[in-house]
């Protein structure tokens, strides 16, 4: 994959060499994020209309503006005070902006998550690289969360759960220099994982299986 991000069959895959977030600022202004805001949006037209009508004022912008839109009120709102920021949009309903957040990060946390990052030209890598990698996004993603949620209440929490708020799962690939048999050529450019970490408790759902017989 080549992509930053990859957001299917309610799954989410992000390219750590190409999409890894080093803080809060990198997080909001990057590709990665917005994409992730447009497909939030995009789910709510059919989800929940009223949701969608104020993310994109009223039909005025559509998933892809709105997206842009809403990430820019977010990067405002990690710097300034609700008090500074009264005239936007998004300030003038505290309680729908806050339904906003709350629903994006319960839309993200339903998705399985994956992470994964190449191990090809680190010398020193290894599960710890993995681990720090993996263990810091986590965190940011869930500091980011908390902090606009408390702006728009207006107070801090009372009580925190620690959840896990990156990926469920994730792994480092590398591709071989030469593979062992010719019968095996084809799989000469497919990375193989080579190192994985999972958090647990971790439910996947693949789609089943289902066979067919047909009466001859």
């Amino acid at each position: 994959m080549q992509n930053k991000i990859e957001i299917f069959n309610n799954q989410v895959i992000i390219n750590y060499n190409l999409a890894y977030p080093k803080s809060r600022e990198v997080l909001l202004k990057s590709h990665t994020f917005a994409k992730f805001v447009q497909y939030f949006i995009e789910y709510q037209e059919s989800d929940n209309a009223n949701m969608y009508a104020y993310l994109t004022k009223n039909g005025e912008l559509n998933s892809k503006e709105a997206s842009y839109d809403f990430c820019h009120f977010l990067r405002l709102l990690s710097i300034f005070t609700c008090e500074e920021l009264k005239d936007e949009y998004y300030i003038s309903n505290k309680d729908a902006t806050l339904s906003v957040i709350e629903e994006m990060y319960r839309n993200w946390r339903s998705l399985q998550r994956f992470g994964y990052m190449k191990s090809d030209n680190s010398t020193d890598f290894g599960i710890n690289t993995l681990v720090a990698f993996d263990s810091a996004s986590n965190d940011l993603i869930l500091r980011t969360y908390r902090l606009f949620e408390e702006k728009l209440m207006g107070r801090p929490n009372l009580v925190y759960r620690q959840v896990q708020a990156g990926t469920n799962a994730c792994f480092s690939i590398h591709t071989l220099d030469k593979v062992w048999a010719d019968e095996y050529a084809a799989l000469q450019d497919i990375p193989m994982i080579d190192t994985v970490m999972l958090r647990t408790p971790m439910i996947l759902h693949p789609k089943s299986s289902k066979w067919y017989y047909v009466k001859i």
